[in-house]
């Protein structure tokens, strides 16, 4: 990303190769703007300030890192399987994923579709369409007589942005219908700690340490038939996270009134203060379920396609605030902390995407994959799946 002055903010500035400096004169202060030049994953951005005061003192300011929200595509047909003939339906979702999780759909964007594997079907519309009013695009497969299925591609890239995001779905052509029993097992770890400490050599005192960690496991049996809602046979859920974030705020210098003495006594160091915010947060359920998808893309060679996922969670939890403060002038330390009833914060949704497998038997398919739980900050998510293949009766009502 990329910072600079704020367009018609009233203040004087000086810009160079990586500095901005601002002369600030007003009570308003100053005001920069912060602008993403490139990357539509989910992410932090980190930046530095420093202060000159009277007697040309720099203190180091830490600021808090900059959310960077995602850009997510989700491809999904309303049936994996079909019959020659048949048609279906395919939804696209276009939305941004924010920092604690929140989906935010884009409206009214540009996506690029097409489809390979298309002999004497069709897929409707293609080439540029819009999102709907929902951030979604709605697509309809035609299945033909000579071809195995096919493999539909979404593109968006923001007009002049460099980056872009891509889907892929495949919906496949099968003489007779495939149901599966089995098992998902998802594991979420995450922690993460940043430091940040000013320079020991300047007048004054400012650190900040933030850490975080979240625990998540879901595990889920289910039965899988084509072009039907997943049955649930047993499900299960638990979840904590702690977000911790502390920070330690000395000034250079404090001037003081003493009794005797004319005007003010500068002591140094001066007053200080310290805090610290903890959050500790449970899962707990708002609908919750376990889903599953699995397609089998070549009957010849065992390879599949397999993603799942849950929805239906919420984090609620409790926000403590503790500080202490110091008055250099009096020598004196106070205290204060304030704890806050259980609330509700984000919904938790997860979606694992597309993973690649393959089978050497056609009526059992089982894997493992660990991934990459956020990009640039680590953690990891590991999913277990293990399905048998069964004859596809249907559920009773």
């Amino acid at each position: 990303g990329e910072l600079e002055p704020t367009k018609g903010f009233p203040q004087d500035f000086v810009v160079t190769e990586n500095q901005i400096w601002l002369r600030l004169t007003r009570e308003e202060g100053g005001s920069v703007t912060y602008t993403l030049q490139e990357g539509m994953d989910l992410d932090f951005d980190d930046f530095q300030v420093k202060t000159c005061g009277i007697g040309k003192v720099l203190v180091m300011e830490i600021m808090p890192p900059v959310p960077i929200a995602g850009v997510v595509m989700e491809l999904e047909p309303e049936e994996v399987y079909i019959h020659p003939g048949d048609s279906t339906a395919i939804e696209g979702r276009l939305f941004v994923l924010t920092p604690l999780g929140k989906r935010v759909p884009l409206v009214g964007e540009v996506v690029d579709v097409h489809a390979e594997g298309l002999v004497d079907g069709s897929l409707e519309p293609q080439g540029k369409v819009k999102t709907d009013g929902e951030g979604k695009i709605r697509l309809t497969y035609k299945a033909g007589y000579k071809e195995e299925g096919i493999t539909v591609f979404a593109r968006y890239q923001p007009e002049g942005y460099p980056d872009e995001v891509k889907e892929r779905t495949s919906v496949s052509l099968v003489e007779e219908p495939r149901c599966w029993r089995g098992k998902v097992d998802i594991v979420i770890d995450f922690g993460h700690r940043g430091i940040e400490k000013g320079n020991p050599e300047e007048c004054g005192r400012r650190e900040a340490e933030s850490e975080m960690e979240r625990h998540v496991h879901v595990w889920g049996e289910m039965i899988l038939r084509p072009g039907e809602p997943e049955e649930i046979i047993a499900q299960y859920f638990s979840g904590t996270q702690i977000m911790r974030i502390r920070t330690f705020d000395e000034s250079c210098v404090t001037l003081c009134r003493q009794k005797g003495v004319k005007g003010e006594v500068p002591v140094r160091p001066g007053s200080w203060e310290k805090t610290e915010t903890t959050l500790r947060a449970t899962l707990h359920d708002k609908k919750f379920r376990v889903f599953a998808n699995l397609v089998l893309l070549d009957r010849k060679t065992g390879k599949y396609r397999f993603s799942c996922g849950f929805a239906g969670l919420v984090w609620k939890g409790f926000v403590e605030n503790y500080g202490q403060y110091y008055n250099a002038c009096t020598g004196e330390t106070r205290e204060e902390r304030t704890a806050s009833q259980e609330v509700e914060f984000e919904r938790f949704d997860f979606s694992s995407g597309e993973l690649e497998g393959q089978t050497l038997t056609l009526d059992k398919i089982h894997g493992e994959r660990v991934v990459e739980y956020i990009p640039h900050l680590g953690g990891t998510v590991k999913y277990a799946w293990d399905f048998e293949r069964i004859p596809c009766v249907q559920k009773e009502e």
